[in-house]
């Protein structure tokens, strides 16, 4: 049995030992939480540029979804705009921060000098008058920021600009022909398309283009039924959809009097030639809006047309006046016995 001195001195030390153990213990988790506390404003590590897009690519758009890692893509179409952000720490005096291209300033829009100055983000828009030369010497868009400290950040992914390189087509639901084309005294091929401008990885939402006619072929028009392609929905300004994509129409209309009258001898076909540009302008001729055509996109596309007699395989006399209407590998087929259009599709419709 220990005597009272001895006890009293053992609970002394007791309560020391337990003081200094709950005061590591408590020291030790101070330690930790600081050590596994996060950098302020969502900043995780050394500095850094993001970037991001306003607009999802054209495929989203397509597909009806929404992948916000779609917006950090190092592709983008002209006229596409995005913004660059500077993330983590040290970034010194904010207001010392100094942005500046490495490559490609020329390919996007004049800022104003002291938008690149004092700002951790910055928004930037690439041209919509690019032409597909410009961008094959030079397509991507590089900047660096410099802070107060003299640290240099550039931009890891440098932006690739692509200009449009051509078009697909399909088809309005499964074959949709225009409105009024079922007139009994005419064969109307007609139809309605859906247009779609390529790549689609990236956004051509901004810019515009225009349809030019470059004549037909062959080009006799007096003794053809060909009524020429210009005042046909050539040079009229057309927009562009969040999907890249736009509406075209295909016609073309006999009327059976005329074959009666033998005003015009069947068979007959000819073609368009179209050129699809981007246009930065209001639209209009192209004797006075020509200049403000920025590009081709693509290559020459052809319209082509072809009318022709159904013949009763039992009394070769002609049944029927048939016609047919080509365009981006879309075709629409008419045939009239005198009791209206009947119609046929070939090609991609819209909801294959």
């Amino acid at each position: 049995m220990m005597s009272p001195s001895i006890e009293a001195l053992f609970k002394k030390y007791l309560h020391c030992l337990i003081f200094l153990w709950f005061g590591g213990v408590t020291l030790l988790g101070c330690f930790c939480s600081q050590a596994e506390e996060p950098l302020p404003d969502g900043d995780t590590g050394a500095l850094s540029i993001e970037s991001k897009t306003a607009l999802y690519s054209a495929d989203c758009y397509i597909k009806g979804e929404e992948n916000e890692d779609d917006k950090k893509r190092s592709s983008i179409g002209i006229g596409e705009s995005f913004t660059l952000t500077l993330t983590g720490k040290p970034m010194g005096d904010i207001e010392k921060l100094t942005w500046e291209f490495v490559s490609g300033k020329e390919l996007v829009k004049e800022n104003e000098e002291n938008d690149f100055k004092g700002k951790t983000e910055i928004t930037l828009t690439a041209r919509k008058d690019l032409t597909p030369d410009q961008l094959k010497n030079e397509s991507s868009i590089e900047l660096k920021v410099t802070t107060s400290e003299g640290l240099i950040v550039t931009m890891q992914n440098p932006i690739a600009v692509f200009f449009p390189t051509g078009m697909t087509a399909a088809h309005r639901g499964t074959g949709t022909p225009e409105v009024g084309c079922n007139n009994r005294g005419a064969t109307q091929p007609s139809a309605q398309l859906v247009v779609t401008l390529q790549p689609t990885n990236v956004s051509f939402k901004n810019i515009k283009i225009i349809e030019r006619d470059l004549g037909s072929d062959p080009n006799n028009p007096r003794k053809t039924l060909d009524p020429g392609h210009t005042g046909q929905g050539v040079d009229k300004v057309i927009e562009i959809n969040k999907a890249n994509r736009f509406e075209d129409h295909l016609k073309g209309t006999v009327a059976h009097q005329d074959i009666q009258q033998k005003i015009h001898i069947l068979p007959q076909n000819w073609k368009w030639k179209c050129s699809w540009r981007v246009h930065k302008g209001r639209g209009g001729p192209i004797a006075t809006s020509g200049n403000d055509d920025v590009g081709q996109i693509g290559k020459v596309v052809e319209q082509s047309f072809k009318f022709y007699y159904m013949l009763n395989p039992q009394t070769q006399r002609i049944s029927a006046v048939c016609g047919e209407v080509s365009k981006f590998g879309c075709t629409a087929q008419a045939y009239s016995d005198g009791t209206g259009n009947h119609y046929n599709y070939l090609g991609p419709k819209e909801t294959n």
